[in-house]
């Protein structure tokens, strides 16, 4: 199911509008920054609990994000002098948010020099930690605000572990789970694990809805929907652009994804030869084709090729993958991992540096699709 939501900005009535339509358990929120999307889940958040009394539940991933941070500067947009927020919502009882510990978050007022605090209104989780919440009760936790969920560095089987944590805050409760990220990186454990197999084809202002199916350690099936929304921002362009330009100025105020500067061919694809190729296959959304290419004019330019694999896995194809590809036989590894001898030097290319890519963008996934695929947090609950 698709539909098209467009505005210059997210906001709540739009993520009221999303949950009314489809009653999703998980909300992906991902486009550029500075559109709207973090403001409008708080908002949704605070009237949750103004209205119902229902509080929520602040995650980030690492806990030592929490450490060197202080949360109270997630609201700060809330709290500003001209425009408070928090004021307009509570009639002027209170004018700030406060977090107590860095583990909760309370509803607060100045008068004087002195803060009065009043009820509290949510909890700071790090999903890192999340075993450690397994014997508490969140008995008024009815969402949980996911911060940053798009990264560059992920905790070992990460989905698995938020789907533990979710079961642990929300226990029996049917609440919401809002994911939201900027335009880091396509690469993303999430899109595999949810089977989230159109992400790549959406479109600014498209909300996408999957039914996923997910069996508990108690062996129970749970039926989740997911709903996965790229707000369309296009015209909040033009407030960045005297500061940023190039791929960063399409990356914070368009719907590009961040990618870095790397190195591409110095003459044309047709001055080569393909004398050996693999496919790399880090998910559905991240599969690579990989050509060892020699100079017809130069035969000492020896170097790797990559670019984007769009066409389907034929049969004797050499596959690296991180997931298991029986149908490849003994063509598959699931790292770099020389089958003979000739591989092996080819690999000492990868080694030596010696790679191009056909963009910016997949050389950048690329590297950390392959980042990614080496594990970065070695946990295990």
């Amino acid at each position: 199911m698709a539909e098209k939501i467009k505005r210059d900005y997210i906001t709540y009535k739009d993520l009221d509008k999303i949950i009314d339509k489809y009653d999703p358990q998980y909300i992906m929120l991902i486009s550029a920054r500075n559109d709207g999307k973090s403001y409008a889940v708080k908002e949704w958040a605070l009237r949750r609990f103004l209205e119902l009394k229902e509080q929520f539940a602040y995650l980030r991933r690492f806990e030592i994000d929490l450490k060197r941070t202080d949360p109270v500067g997630y609201w700060r947009d809330f709290m500003r002098v001209e425009d408070n927020k928090i004021m307009q919502l509570t009639d002027g009882v209170y004018d700030r948010i406060t977090a107590e510990g860095k583990q909760y978050f309370y509803l607060a007022r100045k008068e004087g020099k002195n803060i009065v605090k009043g009820p509290e209104i949510g909890h700071i989780h790090a999903l890192s930690v999340q075993s450690s919440y397994k014997s508490m009760q969140f008995p008024e936790v009815g969402s949980i605000l996911y911060e940053e969920f798009v990264s560059d560095r992920f905790l070992y089987d990460e989905p698995r572990k938020l789907m533990q944590y979710v079961s642990t805050v929300l226990r029996s409760k049917v609440g919401r789970v809002w994911m939201i990220g900027n335009t880091i990186t396509r690469i993303n454990p999430y899109f595999r694990h949810f089977e989230l197999t159109n992400f790549n084809k959406m479109k600014p202002g498209q909300v996408d809805v999957y039914d996923y199916k997910y069996e508990l350690e108690d062996g129970t099936v749970t039926n989740t929907r997911i709903a996965v929304h790229i707000p369309d921002v296009k015209s909040k362009g033009s407030g960045v652009k005297g500061m940023f330009f190039g791929v960063s100025a399409g990356m914070i105020a368009g719907q590009q994804w961040d990618r870095e500067e790397q190195p591409h061919l110095r003459d044309k694809i047709s001055s080569y030869e393909t004398m050996y190729e693999l496919v790399f296959d880090y998910e559905a959304n991240a599969t690579f084709l990989l050509r060892l290419l020699q100079h017809r004019k130069y035969p000492d330019r020896v170097l790797w090729y990559v670019e984007p694999k769009t066409t389907p896995l034929r049969p004797n194809t050499r596959i690296i993958s991180p997931m298991l590809h029986e149908e490849a036989g003994a063509l598959y590894t699931n790292a770099f991992k020389a089958i003979h001898p000739r591989e092996a030097a080819a690999f000492r290319l990868l080694d030596m540096g010696r790679i191009a890519y056909s963009d910016n963008l997949t050389g950048t996934e690329f590297i950390r699709a392959l980042k990614m695929s080496r594990v970065v947090d070695n946990s295990r609950d």
